[in-house]
């Protein structure tokens, strides 16, 4: 009777595993999502993998570049300060933000520029929506979603949105009056002791839908420098679907490991002979 339970137990747990493995993982900025709001491209691509932010003072900055795209849950005293010193051991930080936490990361910096929270609208210059603007980095152009804009007058801007867009303030679709009119800055690059922060007005420009619109795969480029990219997955709302399937791979990551792998040759002999040992007890008793 025990054998038939520890054997639907097993089943059971088979069967859960396979579900979390291939429920279809829906995040934003998911790197398991592949639908049109996910990273899955842009870290099969690119090489990426997730790094929690408190653990950044650990990366390398000739090797690696940081990026914290669309945070939506606060930075700890922490996290902010590991960033600061990769920044000062010379490293490249990459945030691109819209209406999340961002503007928390950079008064935590002590960086005076902050994300105006305002819907960025051009009617003229866009790939279908003005919420889908252009913007102009030099000659080429990189397509935003539902962007906002910076407030920059101290450094140096990398793109910028046209003469004909707007912040439509009150998200009523169309130019008021009093809303101001651009172009705006959407990417600007603030030098932080000998390293650098990119900031970029729109957490989109990377996700399934928008990495190869116009120049953004170029943009890309420019932003990764030669190097490989660690996304902060620390702060995304993670479903609980997401921290399943995460728990599982780190798991099974684990499982692989050299380490795991020589202790597990080791030790599963021993377990298969204390059971043939005590299987010889039992009949013995009967």
């Amino acid at each position: 009777m025990r054998s038939y339970i520890l054997l639907l137990l097993l089943l059971i747990a088979l069967t859960l595993i396979a579900v979390t493995l291939v429920y279809p993982i829906r995040d934003d900025f998911s790197p398991l999502n592949p639908y049109w709001n996910g990273l899955e491209r842009f870290f099969d691509e690119k090489n990426a993998s997730c790094l929690n932010l408190a653990a950044a003072d650990t990366v390398d900055p000739s090797k690696n570049v940081i990026l914290i795209i669309g945070p939506s849950t606060s930075f700890t005293s922490r996290d902010i300060q590991s960033l600061r010193i990769f920044l000062l051991r010379g490293g490249r930080v990459v945030l691109a933000d819209d209406f999340g936490t961002g503007n928390e990361l950079l008064t935590g910096l002590k960086v005076p520029l902050n994300l105006t929270g305002y819907l960025l609208s051009d009617p003229l210059i866009n790939i279908g929506s003005p919420y889908l603007p252009i913007a102009y980095w030099g000659k080429r152009r990189i397509a935003l979603n539902y962007a906002t804009t910076l407030n920059s007058s101290k450094f140096r801007v990398i793109a910028q949105s046209s003469f004909f867009s707007y912040l439509d303030i009150n998200q009523n679709g169309k130019h008021d009056e009093n809303e101001p009119t651009g172009p705006f800055p959407v990417a600007v690059l603030v030098p932080y002791g000998p390293g650098e922060l990119l900031v970029i007005s729109d957490s989109s420009i990377l996700i399934n839908s928008m990495e190869s619109r116009e120049s953004n795969r170029d943009f890309t480029d420019f932003l990764l420098s030669g190097k490989t990219p660690l996304v902060d997955c620390s702060h995304f709302n993670m479903s609980k679907a997401s921290m399943a399937r995460n728990s599982l791979q780190e798991t099974l990551y684990f499982l692989q490991s050299p380490e795991v792998k020589y202790s597990t040759a080791l030790t599963i002999p021993w377990i298969v002979a204390l059971l043939l040992i005590n299987l010889k007890k039992m009949r013995g008793h009967r």
